[in-house]
């Protein structure tokens, strides 16, 4: 499996060549699809779980009225500088 942290970086350097545009939602809708396909292979390891509870604990909000999106968009203040935090 590819290091998760890889493909973030990746993700955060060219989101348009991802998603086609600079747009949190559609990266979170990528990585969602990208653990399906993980998951659909018989991979038991959720890496967006983990990544998930990190940003809720790196930032101290944990809610379930906070998507990670959320989290990153209250504070980072953009939709770019969102994604640019994914590195």
């Amino acid at each position: 499996m590819p290091d998760f942290q890889i493909l973030l970086n990746s993700i955060a350097r060219h989101p348009a060549m991802y998603v086609g545009r600079c747009s949190l939602r559609a990266v979170s809708h990528y990585l969602c699809g990208y653990c399906h396909a993980l998951s659909d292979l018989g991979s038991n390891e959720t890496p967006l779980d983990g990544w998930i509870r990190w940003v809720e604990l790196r930032f101290g909000i944990s809610h379930p009225a906070w998507h990670w999106t959320r989290i990153l968009l209250h504070n980072y203040g953009s939709e770019q500088a969102a994604i640019e935090a994914l590195r």
